[in-house]
């Protein structure tokens, strides 16, 4: 006999109410997981979240807003809009905290220097927050496992050692702790330690134009930089960033609203090199009170900005000088962005050796740094590069020769753009080899990029599946797809020749991808992207692969990285058996609070992993809407710890799938029972058993 169970055993009022938020659940947008947080909740619990949130960890890339936030939380605070029941709020930038590391002082007499104002009172006994700016400005190690436990605030220790305490909880356990960081210096603050990560993720399509609009007065000419925006991708890009949109206006606004006809700029050294024009005369006529630029006064401060901008990207360093007096921080120097920083850096490089070196060529100065770039291990000189390797044009020269003259003429830029070339084909980092795209762009080259345009437009859209592609070739697929006209919500990597080198030179396309379909791939370095901090991965679907038991565990380890954010996994028919089911279910355990639906249909995890994906249900902090388990060999036993699972936690799951199972009448009872439950969130329970 055939049962089919489907919102069965439920009185028609409950089955209407289910209904109704079923309706309401398709009606939600779902394309939006990710869950937006003003700076000013970031220490409030989301629905359904039991555990407090002590530490936060914010990242986000140089000029999206991190600082902004932080200064928005403040001042609100301060003026009562906000957060009324914080008795104290310290902001302390890692940037100024550098100037006392050489200092041994105790958690109360540091404080006391940046606010001279406190007096010495017991702060557990009040509502604090602490809140750390500019991680990646740190310059001691944070050694969380060798530096000295200390409990007591009055005792005296170096800053590096009061920082890792306070994080830690020894000093002040009830002080709440923010911090804000570039990605690549997050992961100095160990995951436990850690109970939220948010990111500032900067404009959007419709917030890049609404800032446009009201930064301009004029709404015809704002209207006209938006499409200019939009009609270069690179420019496009760069404008999520707020710092750069200031930019662009700037520039954009100064050259669409003169009357005379000049050449739009398209690439980020000639948005810069306006910039740089544009502010010069703004000095004169602000500053000065003058109309016209005094080109040799403007040429030696230029220069000296930019011998200071070069020394300090040497060291990796964005801080320019800084004076103090005493022990508290009066004066503070520094670029207003990263990206500003570099154009001077490589303006006085370029300059530099077109005034003073005249036995090498400037193609072999080029090639030089070059090399110099793609031997950084950081990355910190590609902006640069991309400057350097622009203002190598004579177009670009041309704008400039107002405040410079060349003593050198310029060079065809044709024997760089195929060292450039050459150095791709060598097959480097996809990160190295998308720079050194981004050169080509600046250099108005985009042979290579047009070549695997042609060819996927002759095969159809991104139809490529079993064609050997070359290393040069799969760089170009890259860039071409990490700068097309639309976001990357979707990859379908199974369209592509599956091979380890596609996975590994695709992998920032799965990175910066919403979603991500695949077959059988290589799954360590997709273990790799799933754990990097800058991934952007939702959703992975590996159905129809034979994963076996080594692929699994890799898999999960990417899975238990604190960075993977993974909502949903789809592993159907890959021969997942017991042991391998139980350590992707341990991984869960240990980073539940992302996912939201689990497919392992057609595979045979055993009671015992079972067991264990119960104990997953009961966590607290599961967020699992969605759980397919079809034909997989379920049995009387794990049907039971299932179903006694959501009784003990029934507040997430809607839909759960045990068709093709074997549940024995214990478990069809305690299933149909739990439909009874009035605490029961199930919209959806499906089983089908077969009675011989």
């Amino acid at each position: 006999m055939l049962y089919i169970a489907e919102l069965i055993s439920v009185s028609q009022q409950q089955l209407k109410s289910r209904l109704k938020r079923i309706e309401t659940s398709l009606s939600r947008d779902r394309k939006t997981l990710e869950t937006p947080i003003k700076c000013n909740d970031i220490f409030r619990s989301l629905p359904g979240q039991d555990k407090p949130i002590r530490m936060v960890l914010t990242k986000g890339v140089a000029g999206i807003g991190k600082t902004a936030s932080v200064h928005k939380f403040v001042l609100d605070w301060a003026e009562g809009k906000a957060n009324r029941d914080v008795h104290f709020v310290f902001p302390l930038p890692f940037r100024d905290l550098n100037l006392m590391k050489e200092k041994q002082m105790s958690l109360m007499e540091l404080l006391c220097c940046f606010f001279t104002e406190l007096k010495p009172i017991k702060y557990d006994d009040y509502k604090t927050i602490f809140i750390f700016d500019g991680l990646d400005e740190w310059r001691l190690p944070l050694d969380f496992q060798n530096n000295e436990i200390l409990w007591d605030v009055t005792k005296s220790a170096s800053v590096d050692v009061l920082l890792t305490n306070l994080i830690k909880g020894n000093l002040l356990p009830s002080a709440l702790i923010w911090i804000a960081t570039r990605p690549a210096a997050a992961n100095q603050i160990p995951a436990e330690f850690v109970d939220r990560v948010t990111e500032v993720q900067g404009f959007r399509d419709p917030q890049r134009a609404e800032y446009f609009r009201r930064k301009i007065k004029d709404h015809n000419l704002a209207n006209r930089i938006v499409a200019h925006i939009q009609s270069s991708r690179s420019l496009h890009i760069m404008c999520r960033i707020p710092v750069f949109c200031w930019i662009s206006a700037t520039v954009l606004e100064k050259m669409l609203g003169e009357a005379k006809s000049t050449e739009i700029p398209k690439t980020l050294t000639q948005m810069f090199a306006h910039l740089l024009i544009v502010q010069t005369k703004l000095k004169t006529q602000k500053y000065d009170g003058k109309c016209d630029v005094d080109i040799e006064q403007a040429r030696k401060s230029i220069r000296s900005l930019g011998k200071l901008a070069f020394q300090q990207l040497e060291k990796v360093c964005t801080q320019i000088f800084r004076e103090e007096f005493g022990l508290k921080l009066e004066k503070v120097y520094s670029f207003v962005h990263l990206s500003v920083q570099e154009f001077f850096a490589a303006l006085f490089k370029f300059l530099s050796f077109a005034r003073e070196n005249k036995k090498s060529s400037m193609t072999d100065f080029l090639k030089r740094e070059v090399d110099r770039s793609l031997q950084s291990e950081n990355g910190h000189l590609d902006l640069f590069l991309r400057f350097l390797v622009g203002l190598s044009l004579k177009s670009n020269q041309t704008l400039l020769r107002g405040l410079f003259t060349m003593t050198r003429s310029s060079q065809d830029p044709c024997e760089i753009i195929e060292y450039i070339k050459s150095k791709i084909r060598e097959n480097p980092s996809p990160e190295k080899s998308i720079n050194l795209f981004h050169c080509l762009n600046e250099l108005n080259d985009q042979s290579l990029v047009q070549e695997v345009q042609t060819y996927l437009s002759s095969r159809g859209t991104h139809r490529l599946s079993g064609v050997k592609l070359s290393p040069a070739q799969w760089s170009a697929l890259v860039f071409v797809l990490l700068n097309s006209a639309e976001d990357l919500d979707e990859f379908e990597l199974r369209q592509y020749d599956l091979s380890e080198e596609c996975l590994l030179r695709l992998l920032p396309v799965v990175k910066a991808s919403r979603k991500a379909e695949l077959r059988h791939v290589f799954i360590l370095s997709l273990a790799s992207a799933l754990s990097s901090i800058s991934s952007s991965l939702r959703e992975l679907d590996l159905s129809d692969s034979n994963l076996q038991v080594s692929g699994v565990q890799v898999l999960s380890a990417g899975l238990n990285s604190p960075h993977c954010k993974l909502e949903i996994l789809k592993l159907c028919n890959c021969s997942i058996r017991e042991e391998g089911c139980a350590a992707l279910v341990s991984a869960l355990i240990s980073n539940p609070s992302h996912l939201r639906e689990l497919s392992l249909n057609s595979n045979k995890p055993g009671n015992s992993a079972v067991k264990l994906l119960s104990n997953l249900l009961e966590d607290p902090h599961c967020k699992l809407e969605k759980l397919q388990l079809y034909d997989c060999s379920i049995g009387e036993e794990g049907c039971a710890a299932l179903a006694l699972a959501l009784i003990s936690n029934p507040s997430h799951l809607r839909e759960l799938n045990l068709n093709n199972n074997e549940p024995g009448d214990s478990g069809v009872k305690l299933l149909s029972d739990l439909l009874k439950d009035p605490h029961c969130k199930l919209e959806k329970l499906q089983w089908v058993i077969f009675d011989e």
